[in-house]
């Protein structure tokens, strides 16, 4: 169980990763809204491209997914096994953040321990998860535009719901947090 130190340092980074999750999710359906008006505005189509964007769409889509069945879980098994051996490093900063970014970072894992450098792993893993699926959504809506795909726009909407069900709550990513520092433990005993 986690200190309530811990757990309240931790919920306030979650709030960050809600932020970046559901911008990312409003990007999509603004670019939604964009293209339906777009389309009602009289844009004309491409029909003859239609087919093959669906196609190259529906490609995309079911690649995202495959990668997304295996990406995220290879970047959490890996800095369990790094936190496990002592050897985890504190991820770069944006340039844009720069020193301060790394010196708050620091600050969090220096308060939190291990729960914080996992919190990290699993901010890691949430960003890419949900921007894997992001760009064939984009894509997926881009082809709805040009070809009027019924397709198109069902792939774009269960990529677009895809990425909502990224969105962190607290006692979810506690409970995450729990259980790998289990996992972590385990691998430390038993020398995996």
């Amino acid at each position: 169980m986690l200190e309530p130190a811990c757990r309240e340092a931790i919920g306030r980074r979650v709030l960050t990763l809600q932020i970046v999750v559901g911008a990312l999710v409003a990007g999509l359906l603004v670019f939604l809204v964009v293209v339906l008006v777009v389309i009602q505005e009289g844009m004309p189509g491409a029909p003859e491209v239609a087919s093959i964007l669906t196609y190259v769409a529906v490609g995309l889509a079911l690649t995202a997914v495959l990668v997304r069945l295996f990406v995220p879980d290879m970047i959490v098994a890996r800095g369990r096994r790094q936190i496990g051996e002592g050897a985890w490093q504190m991820p770069r900063s944006a340039p844009a953040h720069g020193a301060t970014g790394q010196q708050h970072s620091a600050q969090f894992v220096e308060q939190t321990g291990d729960a914080g450098r996992l919190f990290l792993v699993f901010q890691t893993r949430t960003i890419v998860a949900a921007a894997l699926l992001e760009g064939p959504a984009f894509f997926a809506l881009i082809a709805y535009m040009l070809g009027r795909s019924p397709l198109a726009m069902i792939v774009a909407l269960l990529l677009i719901l895809g990425v909502a069900l990224h969105f962190p709550t607290q006692s979810g990513v506690l409970h995450w947090i729990e259980e790998q520092l289990r996992r972590v433990d385990e691998e430390r005993q038993f020398g995996r």
